[in-house]
């Protein structure tokens, strides 16, 4: 045992506390409690460490109760050691500087009191006073973080994640805290504790994460989520207050810490392993996470370099990266919608302007050339009115842009510009657009009011009832039902008018690639060697472009499967219903930024006679090179100028 452990040590603190500390020794819980209380004022803490010898006696585990937690109600005297080790704890939780020599000693008592104390707690379900157990335990561990050799044996206790998740929400769970509606001051040093464990390359491991999230106990990633973006706003509020945001910037990024730890381990080799994780960045995500980064940047923007010993743009960086990082992210893009009507638009025009900012720029420019123009075609949900507002009210800020940013941003104004006026064309549901009749055989074209709709599906619509007979026995008998069930499953928030608009979208991206698309079906027909079977086109909108694949109907099976599987039921229909239009229907495919693979989307192209595809075709059988494919696609669509395409 060290010698600051020992009982002679009590001698450094003053008179009456001395004397508190003998009678506590002698098994007086009323002067421990005066004792702790006293000391554990800010102006006090210093004289703590002399109190250690008396707590490292408290804690002796020969103190523990031997009763049996499942049923037995404590003695008397056993309820006195109970009071004084949760007093102890108190103690420990607020004393800065334990000895090195003497933490070791300090720390195994502890740890076999919180051992027993979780089990009484749990048992008689006093979550309040769990709670409490835990925050004093995690906070005297991150009192031991100066000693590398002690913080690795802390981490290596059974069940430690547990408890580090528990002390999370120790202090705003609590019922009986008045500070409920907002952050204490202590939680937001034990958050700090909790990340410094969670996410210190170090000390922290991926696979931790999961009992971390699971120690909160039921709706634990909810629970989770919810106090970890309490805590964001609260320390942003902070930044508006001059003598306090050095303070709460030490308060801020640990969030960011924790945030991108959480984006490494879902995003690693190994992430189907983190179940709950996952969970969690959902719900932090479902209660607006995208709109506290948003409101962080807006916040960081104007501090000054002199206020808070940090460079603006470093820190805004801190919020920018996890933004781009969740709008790649497989299944939490959709997020992108959303931050555009927050105002990411205007946060990225504010970052642009940012003359030191070598940190930024590659992130700032994929945001606007890669990540934005990827949900273009979502953009009739009213994100696009926001995008419009932004350009317009940061007008007069371009020429404040660092060049290469300007460049970037006029690039995506300009793009933004021309979609947004595209779906603004469609006035009304009533006018969205004509049809074709959907007897493949059939070249006539009309407004959906003249035609008549299938009663079954109530998706495909005819000129006539003939046609619809017609259709019915070439094989919409066997397929009424799939596109019943494809009308009853649509993107709820997608409406007619939306899709009109992505259908226009991809009209008009098909219209100034129709060289490059003719060419390259041609190339892969001829690959294939059976260019009759004909081909489909992919237009990719998850990334900024589109990029356009053409591949071939009678291509290897195993893509063909891949793309049935993606596009859904309406495939082989589609597929079938191509085949017997003689050309006048080509199918192209719209992938979509939505869930781990993307949404795909048939749309096909329909044509009032099939003469292009007929061309095309005999093109790709008559030769096997590729000099002058241009010049000949060029030949075709000037040739047939007067053939009505439209999707």
């Amino acid at each position: 045992m060290h010698e600051s452990l020992q009982l002679s040590a009590l001698q450094h603190l003053p008179l009456t506390m001395r004397r508190l500390a003998q009678a506590t020794a002698a098994g007086s819980t009323r002067h421990m409690t005066r004792l702790v209380d006293f000391l554990t004022r800010p102006s006090n803490q210093p004289q703590l460490v002399h109190l250690l010898p008396l707590v490292y006696q408290l804690l002796d585990p020969a103190r523990i109760p031997n009763s049996d937690p499942d049923f037995a109600i404590f003695t008397p005297d056993e309820a006195a050691t109970y009071h004084l080790a949760m007093k102890s704890l108190d103690a420990l939780a607020s004393t800065k500087n334990v000895p090195r020599e003497a933490a070791p000693d300090l720390w195994s008592r502890v740890w076999r009191w919180y051992e027993f104390l979780e089990a009484h707690h749990r048992v008689r379900r006093y979550d309040d006073m769990d709670r409490v157990t835990c925050s004093r335990v995690i906070q005297f561990a991150y009192n031991l973080q100066n000693y590398p050799e002690m913080t690795q044996v802390v981490v290596s206790m059974p069940g430690f994640y547990g408890v580090l998740s528990r002390a999370w929400i120790a202090v705003l769970a609590l019922k009986k805290d008045p500070t409920l509606g907002q952050p204490s001051h202590y939680h937001l040093v034990l958050f700090t504790s909790v990340v410094t464990f969670m996410a210190d390359d170090n000390l922290g491991k991926r696979a931790n994460l999961e009992t971390f999230v699971e120690g909160v106990g039921d709706h634990g990633p909810s629970v989770l989520a919810m106090w970890s973006l309490r805590h964001l706003h609260y320390t942003i509020d902070m930044f508006d207050k001059p003598r306090m945001r050095r303070d709460y910037l030490g308060f801020f990024l640990p969030f960011t810490t924790l945030l991108q730890f959480v984006l490494n381990a879902l995003e690693g080799p190994d992430a189907g392993e983190f179940e709950l994780t996952g969970r969690f960045l959902i719900q932090l995500v479902r209660q607006n996470l995208v709109g506290g980064l948003v409101r962080a940047i807006r916040a960081i923007h104007v501090l000054r370099t002199e206020d808070v010993d940090w460079e603006p743009s470093v820190l805004v960086n801190q919020c920018l990266i996890p933004l781009k990082r969740l709008f790649n992210n497989e299944t939490l893009h959709h997020s992108i919608r959303p931050s555009i009507s927050l105002g990411f638009v205007e946060v990225v025009a504010v970052c642009a302007q940012h003359r030191p900012l070598d940190d930024l720029r590659g992130d700032l420019k994929s945001i606007l050339l890669d990540v934005l123009p990827s949900c273009t075609p979502y953009w009739g949900d009213g994100s696009g009115e926001s995008v419009l507002s932004a350009l317009s009210e940061n007008e007069g800020a371009i020429t404040r842009f660092v060049p290469e940013m300007r460049e970037a941003w006029t690039q995506f104004a300009t793009q933004a510009k021309e979609t947004v006026a595209l779906f603004e064309s469609f006035d009304s549901a009533g006018d969205l657009r004509i049809r074709a009749c959907d007897n493949t055989l059939c070249g006539m074209f009309g407004p959906t009011k003249e035609l008549k709709r299938c009663k079954g599906c109530k998706s495909l619509y005819y000129c006539s009832a003939t046609c619809q007979v017609l259709d019915w026995q070439n094989g919409h008998r066997a397929a009424c039902k799939t596109h019943e069930f494809l009308l009853r499953g649509r993107i709820p928030w997608v409406t007619l008018r939306h899709r009109a608009f992505m259908r226009a979208l991809l009209h008009r991206d098909y219209m100034r690639m129709k060289l490059q698309i003719f060419t390259d079906a041609v190339k892969c027909m001829r690959q294939c060697g059976d260019p009759g079977k004909g081909y489909f086109v992919l237009f990719d909108y998850t990334s900024a472009g589109p990029r356009v694949e053409v591949f071939s109907l009678a291509a290897n099976r195993e893509a063909l499967d891949w793309i049935a599987g993606a596009a859904g039921l309406e495939w082989h229909d589609t597929v079938a219903r191509a085949a017997r239009s003689e050309g006048r229907m080509i199918i192209h495919v719209l992938r979509l930024r939505q869930g781990k693979h993307g949404r795909h989307w048939i749309v096909p192209l329909r044509c009032s006679t099939g003469a292009i595809h007929e061309q095309l075709v005999n093109i790709a059988c008559d030769g096997d090179g590729e000099e002058g494919l241009q010049d000949l696609a060029e030949l075709v669509a000037k040739s047939n100028l007067d053939v009505t395409e439209f999707h």
